[in-house]
């Protein structure tokens, strides 16, 4: 349940460093819930393409991000209240998409490294923040207003913990 509570608070830190907090603190409009269904369905779309080409990494990282997005929606329906998403995510057996993200972390032997992969993609998505520590948006087209990777952005080092090297410190990420 730790774990849980971690992550909800790292996404709430994402939130609040990419100045998101307006949606922590009003009721999610029918348009903001369509966005988030649009979110979470396009990381479902790429943990598919990644179990067909039998990418390990692929896979992960969208679980990942699967989790990440889920979360970021508990967040806005629970305005915020990290505690209430924790009790969602850890015991509410209603909730579907958390069964779905648990069911993919352990079919893919996922356990033992979720949670280091969980805090590697954090990372990442905090350097998309730009060399003022301000977040960068797309500007036009179809995913207009949607946070953009800035010039100082990372790829997750999911590799690594995939195959239990310490490139990047993982031994931190068990703390």
């Amino acid at each position: 349940m730790e774990q849980w509570e971690m992550m909800a608070k790292m996404v709430k830190e994402f939130y609040l460093a990419f100045k998101q907090e307006e949606f922590l603190n009003k009721d999610m409009t029918e348009e903001r819930g369509h966005l988030r269904d649009l979110l979470l369905m396009e990381e479902k779309t790429e943990y598919m393409k990644a179990e067909i080409e039998n990418d390990t990494v692929g896979k992960l990282d969208a679980v990942v991000d699967m989790a990440y997005v889920h979360i970021g929606t508990l967040l806005e329906r629970c305005k915020g209240d990290v505690d209430l998403v924790v009790e969602t995510l850890y015991f509410d057996t209603a909730d579907s998409e958390s069964m779905e993200i648990c069911n993919r972390i352990e079919e893919n032997n996922f356990n033992g490294i979720f949670f280091p992969a969980f805090k590697e993609v954090h990372r990442s998505n905090m350097t998309k923040l730009d060399k003022n520590g301000k977040p960068v948006y797309y500007t036009e087209g179809s995913k207009k207003g949607k946070i953009a990777k800035s010039e100082l952005f990372e790829e997750p080092k999911l590799k690594e913990i995939i195959e239990g090297e310490d490139k990047i410190g993982t031994s931190d990420y068990l703390q």
